[in-house]
């Protein structure tokens, strides 16, 4: 009997110039390090489950809370905060977000980039369009050039 498929991904990179992104900048000036630290246990999460993760916000920041610690995080609230303004500047979908799905078209576009050999499920809530996603398996043998975006 095969093995099922692995949708989530074991690790991912990120830029070495990611803090100098505006809206990491951004989220960093208005919730400092720790607004950052966030997004990124939100994004690994995001990536172990695939390109998306279908949560309740509650359910998230209570994880987040969990992952970091309540030694660091007093609050769920400021969690969500962070969550809501992730939205507001672009590092998250607002629209998804609002219908309980994290994800990103910077989160799809590495994650497509990732798993562009392997014939991964995208069908569910995929924001990026066919042509680009066309685009970059055909682009496969060419070295990549580092996203402005974090993923």
């Amino acid at each position: 009997m095969a093995r099922p498929r692995k949708t989530g991904l074991a690790f991912f990179y990120k830029g070495v110039n990611e803090w100098n992104h505006h809206m990491i900048r951004d989220l960093v000036g208005k919730y400092g390090p720790m607004g950052y630290c966030v997004y990124d246990v939100i994004r690994c999460m995001v990536y172990e489950s695939g390109y998306y993760l279908e949560i309740s916000l509650d359910k998230l920041a209570a994880n987040v809370v969990w992952t970091i610690g309540n030694r660091w995080i007093k609050d769920k609230s400021f969690v969500l905060q962070v969550i809501e303004y992730c939205a507001e500047i672009g590092l998250l979908d607002r629209a998804l977000l609002q219908q309980s799905v994290v994800t990103s078209a910077e989160i799809q576009e590495h994650y497509s980039e990732v798993t562009a050999r392997s014939k991964a499920d995208k069908s569910r809530f995929w924001l990026l369009d066919e042509v680009a996603d066309a685009n970059a398996s055909a682009n496969d043998d060419c070295p990549a050039e580092e996203p402005d975006l974090p993923a």
